[in-house]
């Protein structure tokens, strides 16, 4: 129970605790919006073609600009990046929700959403990595 109780110990740090928690959460909205979003493609389109160009669309931009928001990051306030990473995510969040409740949504705007939303986790992402440094105890840093 003693080899338990020091593996679970970096939780007992609060900030650790709501950090860990909020990335869970966020990481699993993330993931359920990317299944969403394949769905959606397929219901709008019938066609794996468009399936996996809107995937596409969600992860290249990712893969190019993850680096470039990492080095942006560099000379910025963590905390504050990371707010405005997330408001961008839940404008376009919101904006893909709308335009599927009213009925507007097109394949060819799902694609735009898509990439959109992959520049925007493109931001998100190093900063995600980043805040284990700055809410890890120092001595839990490797456990984090």
């Amino acid at each position: 129970m003693s080899a338990l109780s020091s593996r679970l110990g970096i939780f007992n740090d609060r900030n650790y605790a709501l950090y860990a928690l909020g990335n869970t959460v966020s990481s699993l909205g993330m993931w359920a919006q990317r299944v969403g979003v394949g769905w959606l493609s397929w219901d709008l389109s019938h066609s794996a073609s468009w399936v996996g160009l809107v995937s596409l669309a969600q992860f290249l931009p990712l893969i190019f600009f993850a680096p470039l928001f990492g080095g942006l990051l560099d000379r910025c306030d963590p905390k504050r990046y990371a707010i405005v990473a997330n408001g961008f995510l839940t404008v376009l969040a919101c904006a893909l929700w709308i335009v599927t409740a009213l009925g507007a949504l097109t394949i060819e705007s799902l694609c735009i959403l898509s990439v959109l939303l992959g520049i925007a986790n493109g931001a998100y992402h190093p900063v995600r990595l980043s805040l284990v440094n700055e809410v890890a105890p120092p001595g839990r840093l490797a456990q984090a």
